[in-house]
């Protein structure tokens, strides 16, 4: 969704697009960065390797 900041977007939590497991594992990496994020100050873009394999999972090969 995009707001009426041009360049911003607003992004939404949606508790139906996963399941249960997938949403402790996201829960689980909140909590270890939070832990280390002085320790280790990169994200290390876990949560969005979540996202594209999962979106890989969906969507057919390139014909």
């Amino acid at each position: 969704m995009v707001s009426n900041f041009h360049g911003r977007q607003v992004w939404e939590f949606d508790p139906d697009a996963s399941t249960d497991q997938e949403r402790a594992k996201v829960e689980q990496l909140r909590r270890e960065f939070s832990e280390n994020r002085f320790r280790m100050r990169e994200s290390q873009d876990l949560l969005m390797r979540i996202q594209e394999k999962k979106k890989a999972t969906l969507e057919p090969p390139p014909a």
